[in-house]
């Protein structure tokens, strides 16, 4: 068995679409490359990961001082970094390396651009400058590395504008996936019995969002849509899957005065199969670098889920992915609603079909083992 072991000192809980990322990721490489991933986190930073679902990753707390017995007692295969504070250990990971005579791959983990601290709440020269430093700190952390993981095509192409000409640095592209899905049968009982659950029928148009409610998330923006939908389509239902607060509570009665919504935070255990209950799931982002190079975890889940995905141009890889496809997709950039009940309809009059044609996408994209497997790591 190879050993990788993961310095970071950011947040990881499963809230975070990157801890999923993280261990979904880590996961998958134990099952098909048999490699253990150990994590050391440092500092004061949380973590709250219930281990006992997921295989072949360990979490522990360290302090700066442990780098040489952390090492020394892993004889780490591969080391990886997460976030940009961690990269203040890389001297004395190296020096550690030199101390006990291993020639460890060392790896970075880019899940997004530099550009993401100045696109999204940027109100200051103070975050402008740290912006600034962040990219200093990541060129030259690019160009002493071996290797990167990145999420998209995209970002792979950002990553290379950074290094030297005589430098190479290896990628592993692995996007933000699910290790695994529901055969359309099972998918179609959890649709009926979820349904059932929201006291919605066959016939109503059910449109979901599901995520957080970050800024960048532009949950404001969809909720418009929403409010048009509900206008203009007779026979609608729309499903919040989010972090709910008593002022979202009260934005939700205004909107849809109907009161024809469902809002929870749902857990593991429910979650998909109330996705699965949905015709329609949403990603709405800006146009700009953050968003073009992304790969958002909920597309994947959508797409799992058997859902017609709506979603604009500013995403480039799943946009790709669903066109190479041909997967019945809406493009929120200028979709009448007309458009949205024909795609629904369509769908609905073979959904089994449809489940069989988003099941050949999860396989050759988006499932971690498979994506891992292609890997030469």
């Amino acid at each position: 068995m190879r050993i990788l072991v993961l310095f970071t000192n950011s947040d990881l809980t499963l809230k975070e679409g990157n801890t999923s990322l993280i261990v979904r990721r880590a996961e998958a490489m134990y099952q098909e490359k048999d490699i253990y991933t150990k994590c050391y986190i440092l500092g004061k930073t949380k973590y709250s990961i219930d281990t006992l679902r997921y295989e072949g990753i360990s979490f522990s707390k360290m302090k700066i001082e442990d780098i040489d017995q952390i090492i020394s007692e892993n004889n780490p295969d591969i080391i990886l970094y997460y976030g940009f504070k961690i990269l203040r250990i890389h001297y004395k990971v190296k020096k550690a390396l030199h101390k006990n005579a291993l020639k460890s791959e060392i790896s970075y983990d880019m899940q997004a651009c530099n550009e993401e601290k100045i696109e999204y709440n940027c109100n200051n020269i103070k975050q402008y400058a740290k912006y600034l430093m962040q990219k200093e700190i990541f060129r030259y952390i690019i160009n002493n590395v071996d290797s990167c993981f990145v999420v998209s095509e995209e970002l792979k192409d950002y990553c290379q504008k950074y290094i030297k000409k005589n430098k190479t640095v290896k990628f592993y592209k692995v996007r933000c996936g699910i290790n695994s899905y529901k055969q359309p049968k099972q998918l179609l009982q959890d649709r009926e019995k979820y349904r059932t659950t929201l006291g919605v029928d066959n016939n109503t148009i059910v449109f979901v969002y599901s995520g957080f409610r970050s800024a960048w998330q532009m949950i404001d923006v969809i909720i418009q849509q929403f409010q048009n939908y509900d206008r203009t389509i007779d026979n609608c239902y729309f499903c919040f899957f989010c972090n709910i607060d008593t002022n979202f509570e009260n934005l939700l009665k205004e909107s849809f005065p109907k009161r024809n919504y469902y809002c929870a935070f749902l857990n593991h255990e429910d979650y998909f199969g109330y996705l699965s209950a949905c015709d329609v799931g949403f990603l709405y982002r800006e146009k700009n670098m953050t968003n073009k190079v992304a790969f958002p975890n909920k597309f994947s889940d959508y797409l799992a889920a058997g859902l017609i995905v709506g979603i604009n141009d500013a995403l480039a890889e799943p946009n790709r992915i669903l066109n190479q496809y041909n997967v019945l997709h809406l493009d929120t950039s200028f979709s009448p609603n007309m458009e949205v009940k024909e795609l629904v309809e369509q769908r609905k009059k073979d959904i089994l079909q449809y489940y069989k044609v988003v099941d050949e996408v999860l396989d050759n994209e988006i499932v971690f083992n498979g994506q891992i497997s292609n890997l030469n790591i």
